[in-house]
């Protein structure tokens, strides 16, 4: 791990400039300039609702800055979770047709994501405090006809995060415990990580070589136990060296 971070200089979209606004992430490394990049969508409070098309910025590393982007399409809010898919290495919009199940479903209690590498669909009965959930996944990329309900799961006011890719997935229960959900044998373990239900994000990457070598390189926990241990140590031996 190369443990580095770095804080980002504030978009040119925030709460002084546009007023109060929802915003989406999302991160990667430009392929051919091996660039990191981050993407933000702004949706501007109005007074009938969030607007669109959001505010686009993009961040590269290499620039330092943000950029605004200026686009045609339209987009549309999908707001449970401002979840987000990358499949099949597709950037920008793509318009693909859910199953016919979905028709007349409220698109806010659906949330897009990937599992074990096919396009899924979440299916929450409610908004807020969802007591279940369908999962559907389009077993051939593109094909509405290859859609299939996998599972329904019981959550009792959790979230579902993502695919562990053994499988179980990861959820949040509404005590805000991490979970790890057995499919198969639906079977729950509780896992020891607390927060509230929607303070926990998992996200699917891709490993690279491409490294990050701006930011500031930070300590792991045990380099810093090293570093402290060293430290004791030292000044240990000043006091006997005092003493002396």
């Amino acid at each position: 791990m190369i443990r580095r971070s770095l804080t980002l200089p504030l978009p040119c979209c925030t709460l002084d400039s546009y007023g109060p606004s929802m915003f989406a992430l999302g991160f990667g490394v430009d392929p051919k300039t091996k660039d990191h990049k981050v993407v933000r969508l702004a949706y501007v409070q109005g007074d009938e609702g969030y607007e669109v098309p959001p505010v686009v910025e993009v961040f590269s590393l290499h620039l330092g800055s943000w950029r605004g982007i200026h686009s045609a399409v339209s987009y549309n809010i999908t707001e449970y979770f401002w979840s987000q898919a990358l499949i099949n290495g597709v950037r920008g919009i793509r318009r693909i047709e859910i199953a016919r199940e979905f028709s007349g479903a409220s698109p806010i209690n659906m949330s897009a994501a990937v599992f074990g590498g096919s396009l899924t669909i979440l299916q929450y009965d409610s908004r807020i405090w969802a007591s279940s959930c369908s999962i559907w996944v389009m077993k051939e990329y593109g094909i509405v006809e290859s859609w299939s309900n996998q599972f329904n799961i019981n959550l009792g006011g959790g979230v579902v995060l993502g695919d562990r890719g053994n499988g179980e997935l990861l959820l949040s229960t509404i005590s805000g415990d991490l979970a790890s959900y057995n499919c198969g044998a639906e079977e729950w373990l509780i896992m020891e990580k607390w927060g509230t239900k929607d303070s926990f994000y998992a996200g699917s990457y891709t490993e690279s070589l491409i490294l990050l070598t701006e930011g500031n390189k930070g300590l792991g926990r045990e380099a810093s136990m090293v570093s402290s241990a060293s430290s004791s140590a030292d000044e240990e031996s000043g006091r006997e060296d005092e003493g002396v």
